[in-house]
């Protein structure tokens, strides 16, 4: 089986497909493929892919560092050889973008979420349920809220997108 050789820059979403060549009714809930990453400098990352439809799966991938990395994908069902334990190159490269303005990781005691810098991240969310329906417009209520909730000290706002559990689908309220 020929190695892909994968490329992108630091900090920016990379992203590729792997194909199967065995054909599965329902590859959704056939298997699951995830894909075994480990840096030049030897950091590892399990990264689970995503079905896109057919017989396809797609990976991404945010590197920090530039450098070369090795992948091996692991696939549920072991006996296809067109997904399970390929082995490819990812090929990053230096560049003086960044991600987005605020990038968390876990701290490495594991007890905290912290910048970039290494500076403690405090988690203070406000859910807006409603957040992107008709209920608050944008930009006029949108500026509004998210003003009040910097000045009321939260850190983050979470939006929830998709059906809400105490409505029926597509209730009106929730239109968008």
């Amino acid at each position: 089986m020929q190695s892909t050789i994968v490329e992108g820059n630091t900090n920016e979403i990379i992203e590729w497909e792997y194909h199967s060549t065995q054909h599965y009714d329902d590859p959704f809930n056939a298997l699951e493929l995830d894909i075994h990453i480990t840096s030049s400098s030897g950091k590892q990352w399990i990264v689970p892919t995503f079905w896109k439809g057919e017989q396809t799966w797609v990976a991404r991938f945010l590197g920090k560092e530039a450098g070369i990395y090795s992948i091996v994908t692991h696939c549920s069902d072991t006996n296809n050889l067109s997904l399970h334990h390929k082995e490819d190159k990812l090929i990053i490269h230096a560049s003086s973008s960044i991600a987005t303005s605020l990038s968390l990781h876990i701290s490495d005691d594991k007890s905290y979420l912290e910048t970039q810098e290494g500076k403690p991240f405090f988690w203070l969310a406000d859910t807006w349920w409603m957040g992107l329906s008709e209920r608050l417009s944008y930009p006029k209520d949108f500026h509004r809220l998210t003003k009040d909730r910097k000045e009321k000290g939260f850190s983050v706002i979470q939006l929830v997108i998709g059906l809400f559990p105490d409505m029926d689908d597509f209730d009106i309220r929730a239109r968008n």
